[in-house]
């Protein structure tokens, strides 16, 4: 990807960020989802491990999911500031800045 292209996604990661952030309803299913996964994991019997397995990698797939959302608005940001140090414009961006 080259720096434009990773602005543009790092920008929409964060529209995307501030859409859930607003809208109760994306993190209330990322909430029962995991909670869901947690009952059937404590449901699970000993003999089990191959359900567990499974169980935890969907658990961790959500976090990871939602992490990537902060490594898109991380890098666009830095993408921006390396644009911005070739050309000598310099902006700082705080927390909840719009790309």
């Amino acid at each position: 990807m080259d720096e434009q292209q990773i602005i543009n996604r790092g920008s929409d990661a964060e529209e995307f960020k501030r859409y859930i952030d607003d809208n109760p309803y994306f993190n209330s299913v990322v909430a029962l989802s995991k909670e869901l996964i947690l009952q059937n994991i404590m449901a699970l019997r000993p003999d089990e491990q191959m359900k567990f397995t499974v169980l935890k990698s969907q658990d961790k797939a959500i976090d990871e999911l939602m992490n990537l959302i902060e490594i898109d608005i991380s890098e666009g940001k830095k993408a921006i500031d390396r644009m911005q140090s070739e050309t000598g414009n310099q902006k700082t961006y705080g927390e909840g800045d719009i790309l």
